[in-house]
């Protein structure tokens, strides 16, 4: 009765490497390939970008409240290590929603979109901003509704 799959994963976390442990990004395309084969549409969304350690990036908004493109970060080293993003490449039994443009400029993370606090700490986005966001991944995602 499942329509449609949709996940995301932050990989930008230690992963056993070690022999006899599968690759991470292998792991996602055999899970992947195995809902498809029972007949599941599946969604990849990119792992957002990271901002500063803990609550930093909040902070430093809070000490720049004319500036806050002072707390932005560079795109750089923003982007986390996904491995969403390598198992793509190993499978065409999912889809992957690209979510770097929501959160990045070509050069820059921004910490404060359209006056709205993009993060409340390193890696999870505001819930002010998720909001923001709710038209673009509804068009995004439903295409793929029946």
């Amino acid at each position: 009765s499942i329509d449609l799959i949709v996940t995301s994963n932050r990989t930008a976390v230690p992963w056993v490497s070690a022999p006899g442990v599968p690759d991470p990004a292998q792991g996602f395309a055999d899970t992947w390939d195995r809902l498809a084969r029972g007949g599941k549409k599946v969604l990849v969304l990119q792992d957002n970008p990271l901002m500063l350690p803990a609550e930093a990036t909040t902070e430093c908004v809070a000490q720049n409240p004319g500036h806050p493109e002072l707390c932005d970060r560079a795109k750089a080293d923003a982007m986390p290590l996904d491995y969403q993003l390598d198992a793509m490449a190993l499978t065409d039994s999912a889809t992957l929603i690209a979510t770097e443009d929501w959160f990045c400029t070509e050069q820059t993370c921004p910490a404060v979109i359209g006056n709205v606090l993009v993060y409340r700490d390193e890696q999870h986005i505001s819930l002010l901003y998720a909001q923001t966001l709710a038209g673009e991944l509804w068009r995004e995602v439903s295409p793929y509704l029946d």
